[in-house]
């Protein structure tokens, strides 16, 4: 009986392919935040991630990189909004709702 022969490998988008080498090379930096502050200077724009406080990473954008990743940002959310038909709840509006969840003595 001769053996099957193998399957051809998945068809993989660019963006894909580039996304599955960055987090498999330990030489590209992971940075996970469950926070971030935005700083500005007059050359570029800062963001400061952090994990309860502690800063896990900075990131320096130019002005128009910062634009581009703001855009691509909203609409990338709003498509998952519209695909699972679930609101994403921001960070600032969780901590509104934890604020005034608190029992002020």
């Amino acid at each position: 009986m001769a053996d099957k022969a193998p399957s051809p490998p998945a068809v993989v988008a660019p963006e894909q392919a580039l996304l599955q080498f960055a987090t498999a090379n330990p030489g590209v930096p992971k940075i996970y935040g469950s926070t971030f502050q935005a700083f500005v200077n007059p050359l570029d724009v800062s963001l400061l991630f952090s994990v309860n406080g502690a800063p896990t990473g900075l990131v320096n954008f130019s002005y128009p990189l910062a634009k581009a990743l703001g855009t691509t940002m909203i609409e990338l959310v709003q498509r998952y909004e519209s695909l699972t038909k679930t609101a994403v709840v921001s960070a600032v509006e969780i901590e509104a709702t934890f604020k005034a969840a608190i029992i002020q003595p």
